[in-house]
This record gives structure tokens, C-alpha cells and sequence, in this order.
């Protein structure tokens, strides 16, 4: 799977102005067949600041996506 399908994924939502990958790893802590990637995310309101909950709904709705189209899980 690339990289820049994900990518495309998280920039269709509403409030995600800019979206970069900034890191890929497939290493010992990543399953085999795995990658783990790291986006920077800027969220942002043509119409106001962002509230800290809505920023939060933001992010969830985000994985809530990434798992339903890529099987995505968030790692600790």
C-alpha cells in the first residue's frame, strides 16, 4: 500500500489544511508486513479557532477512517 494513499485519505477530511509524511519505519517493533508511518497533520477553520474537542474529534475521525479503509492502527 503507499504511502501517498494514505496521505490522500487524511487530507479528504474537512479541516485537514496540510498533510506530510515525515517518517516510514519497518522495523523490530513493527510486525512483519507492516510499515509504520508518521504524518504531520494542520488542522484548520476557514471560520474559527479550534477548540482542543474539536481538534480531538478531528484526529479520531481521522483513524476511525484510516482503519476502515486501510486496516491503520494507531501504535503506542
Amino acid at each position: 500500500l503507499p504511502a501517498q494513499q494514505v496521505l490522500e485519505a487524511v487530507r479528504r477530511h474537512g479541516l485537514v489544511s496540510e498533510a506530510a509524511l515525515v517518517d516510514v519505519y519497518a522495523g523490530a517493533q513493527v510486525p512483519s508486513g507492516k510499515k509504520s508511518l508518521a504524518c504531520r497533520i494542520t488542522l484548520q477553520s476557514l471560520d474559527h479557532t479550534l477548540t482542543a474537542e474539536e481538534a480531538q474529534k478531528a484526529l479520531d475521525d481521522l483513524l476511525k477512517r484510516l482503519q476502515r479503509e486501510f486496516g491503520a492502527t494507531l501504535r503506542a
